[in-house]
């Protein structure tokens, strides 16, 4: 071979390893699961200088923490120990220690030959159980962009073409220390990311529990929604057969349901509080002030029926009749107050109630001042009249329109691209398929299958709730008829009711929801270990 022709081929050695670097940067700045990418790091360096095995250290807290561990001679021989991730001391006494405090690159020919000079040892523990024999070694320190030293790269049994081991090379030293530090940058990219999904999931849940947090009789409301949900979008995604087999949501599309979910009932910030908190049709305040003014009446009705008796001086009968005139009005008045204590409480006021507190209300007294007034008033009236329920029609309307609000809220938050979706799915939550929900009336396949699956699970957790003012928590099987019903009527997904009823997706749920507030497992929506990990796959 030429001279010429050996620079050629050393130029073309040169390009081909460039294209190689920049194919495995782009792999490794790609990657988001940090041990995928532990593994691929030393996995591509071990092939660039042809190294037999390798492992990848984190400096952690103090510790050095053995992340990876490969070995192809043990991997083909069947020798290759199960590996699991362990802490060891940040000291000089190991090799990877000594990488790591130092900052220095390591590379050693034979580590049973190490000069007792040095501070570091090597182990051979392993070589024993397993038989292999560690010869050469290559430890690279980590560095970040910042020149922190973030773990150690250790390469270990270079190998020729006849596969026995050599010393590594200052070339292989080179190529080695650039991987190491792009390495360093990918681990850093992927921490960064994790820990800011781990930031924004945390403001999503206690954004979730600030909404709960505004009433007490929707405390816990959030969290078993989100609960429910995510059952629910796993159970979809196990499917082998039925309408759900070719259904597999994806860790990004769980993340994005699970965010949904908990951002749901944002809007409800916007929402004044006595209307959230309504547990009656007017306040305890509104009902005294009312029994005030029925008792001044009574009062009243009496003193001018003895005054009446002494001014006009009636006789013993005319007193009498006059006096049984007044014990009758107030008689009266005791019975309308009875009344109106009965329907103050939410129940539903059927025509005759509702008849009865129309003439209540057409019923006038004399002041103090000597101004005639209602004896309830317009507001008292139009609130002690809802036939159903806590909430007037504006107030009911002030409910609805925080789905509204949701939607507002979320769309100006600039998620990240594989959410999307978050304000569609949140949005969504009280729509039905025939097109006769809110606030935008979505009709059919419009409305997609994670609002759907909201939809049902929040349906679901309001009838079961135990913390709701104005009615009963209404039991799991009368719950699930109640549903089937708006699902025969083309209101709710029969097929999403159908699987969540087979999984029993409301055990454990329902029963928790039955406790006290402090004495729920998550009070304060702490994501449940279900949760976390599903969600933690997709980190």
């Amino acid at each position: 071979m030429t001279l010429k022709e050996s620079l050629v081929d050393r130029v073309v050695d040169l390009e081909d390893q460039i294209k190689r670097m920049c194919l495995i940067g782009i792999a490794l700045t790609s990657e988001r699961n940090l041990k995928v990418l532990l593994e691929k790091i030393v996995h591509e360096a071990r092939g660039f200088v042809g190294a037999d095995a390798g492992s990848l250290y984190i400096v952690e807290h103090e510790q050095l923490s053995f992340e990876v561990a490969q070995n192809d001679s043990l991997e083909r021989a069947g020798k290759m120990e199960p590996f699991n991730a362990f802490k060891m001391p940040l000291n000089e006494k190991s090799i990877a220690g000594y990488v790591a405090l130092r900052g220095e690159l390591l590379m050693i020919g034979d580590v049973y030959t190490l000069p007792p000079t040095v501070p570091y040892q090597f182990n051979r523990a392993f070589d024993e159980r397993t038989g292999y024999r560690s010869k050469s070694i290559l430890a690279i320190p980590m560095r970040d962009h910042e020149e922190q030293i973030i773990g150690v790269l250790q390469l270990l049994n270079k190998l020729d073409g006849n596969g026995a081991v050599q010393p590594f090379s200052a070339s292989d030293r080179d190529i080695s220390y650039s991987l190491a530090s792009q390495a360093a940058i990918s681990i850093n990219n992927v921490r960064l990311v994790k820990e800011l999904k781990t930031t924004f999931n945390a403001l999503v849940t206690y954004c979730g529990v600030l909404v709960d947090a505004r009433s007490r009789h929707t405390a816990g409301h959030t969290v078993r929604v989100a609960e429910y949900t995510m059952r629910l979008a796993d159970a979809v995604t196990r499917q082998q057969d039925g309408p759900f087999k070719e259904v597999k949501l994806s860790e990004d599309q769980l993340e994005e349901i699970y965010i949904a979910a908990y951002l749901h009932d944002i809007g409800k910030i916007g929402v004044r509080e006595t209307v959230l908190d309504k547990e009656n049709k007017l306040t305890k305040d509104q009902l005294e002030a009312i029994r005030q003014r029925f008792h001044y009446v009574k009062e009243r009705t009496l003193r001018e029926c003895f005054e009446r008796i002494a001014r006009e001086g009636l006789g013993v009968e005319g007193a009498r009749k006059t006096e049984s005139e007044a014990q009758e009005k107030v008689r009266q008045l005791e019975d309308d107050l009875k009344f109106v204590e009965q329907v103050y409480i939410p129940t539903v006021v059927a025509d005759d109630k509702a008849a009865r507190l129309q003439e209540i209300a057409k019923k006038r007294y004399t002041d103090p001042s000597g101004q005639e007034q209602p004896l309830i008033t317009e507001f008292e009236y139009e609130n002690l009249s809802i036939r159903r329920g806590s909430l007037t029609s504006k107030e009911r309307k002030e409910i609805e329109d925080h789905v509204v609000k949701s939607i507002e809220i979320l769309t100006r938050i600039p998620f990240p691209k594989h959410l999307k979706n978050v304000c569609v799915y949140a949005g969504g939550h009280h729509e039905k398929l025939d097109g006769s929900g809110y606030p935008n009336g979505i009709k059919g396949d419009a409305l997609p299958l994670q609002a759907r699956m909201i939809a049902l699970c929040d349906f679901f957790d309001a009838l079961t709730a135990y913390d709701r003012p104005y009615k009963k928590p209404v039991p799991v099987e009368r719950s699930y008829s109640i549903i089937e019903e708006e699902g025969k009527q083309n209101k709710i997904d029969l097929t999403l009711l159908d699987l969540f009823r087979k999984e029993k997706l409301h055990e454990g749920i329902v029963e928790e929801a039955a406790k006290p507030p402090h004495e729920r497992k998550y009070p304060d929506g702490i994501q449940s270990p279900f949760i976390k990990q599903i969600l933690g796959k997709a980190n």
